[in-house]
């Protein structure tokens, strides 16, 4: 066993890296044949694992709030995303790139369970979006993600939870890859 809950022999069918290197090991799992063919819940109970025994690791929380999405455990990934960007002294301060994909992720979250009838999602969505917005507009033209959604687009595209949502979100991640300016525009023709 690694200590983390999972099995060597896991890591080595999914030609994973072992995650008992640390967070190069959990971090990599991404890139495992895994979450490449979808398989979400694997990969989901690594980060957890990895998580439930290192709380301050902010890459595995970050990793996990996804993960948590990808699952199909859409309220508690708004509950985890809602924690890494909440104020400054819950967490430490998080570099712009990592917000505003945190951001979109907490977008699609909310998203889904405004269409599912969350009282609170609601009201919360256009002031997330409002804050996704102030954030690109104090960045430079330049300004990129450098985050993949590969994963968390396919998700999306083939969850039938986000069917009714499936356009306007593909829209936003496409606009995401292509830089600010499209992130901001398409954010703008959000409501």
């Amino acid at each position: 066993m690694f200590g983390l809950g999972v099995s060597v022999g896991w890591a080595e069918r999914e030609r994973c890296p072992s995650p008992s290197v640390g967070v190069a090991g959990w971090a990599s799992l991404s890139l495992c044949p895994s979450y490449a063919l979808h398989d979400f819940a694997s990969p989901h109970r690594v980060t957890a694992a990895w998580v439930a025994r290192h709380p301050d690791d902010l890459a595995a929380r970050r990793n996990l709030a996804e993960t948590l999405l990808t699952s199909g455990q859409t309220a508690a990934a708004r509950d985890a995303l809602a924690a890494l960007l909440g104020p400054a002294t819950a967490t430490p301060a998080l570099p712009p790139e990592t917000m505003a994909a945190l951001r979109l992720l907490e977008l699609a979250a909310l998203t889904r369970l405004a269409g599912d009838g969350d009282a609170a999602a609601t009201p919360a969505l256009p002031a997330r979006r409002a804050e996704l917005r102030a954030l690109l507009d104090a960045q430079p033209d330049d300004f990129a993600l450098g985050w993949t959604f590969d994963g968390t687009r396919h998700y999306l595209a083939t969850d039938p939870a986000f069917a009714p949502h499936r356009d306007a979100l593909s829209a936003l991640f496409a606009a995401a890859d292509q830089g600010r300016d499209a992130l901001r525009a398409q954010l703008r023709r959000m409501p």
